[in-house]
């Protein structure tokens, strides 16, 4: 499943979303909508190649992706 990730810099628990999807066989692809751009370094290490595009638009990430 393609999952999108809509947050922003105070998004709680991230680290825990980011873990866990990282670890569920069931999501194939993570898109991260993050428009202060905060938490695409953080992610990136956790969910490594899971998560393949960062918007910092949201209505672009809406617009683009089937999530």
């Amino acid at each position: 499943m393609k999952v999108a990730l809509l947050t922003h810099t105070q998004g709680a628990h991230m680290s825990a979303y980011f873990t866990a999807l990282a670890a569920s066989p069931t999501c194939t692809e993570v898109i991260l909508g993050d428009p202060d751009a905060h938490w695409f370094p953080i992610a990136k290490p956790v969910l490594g190649d899971k998560l393949t595009r960062s918007y910092t638009n949201i209505t672009k990430l809406l617009e683009h992706e089937r999530p």
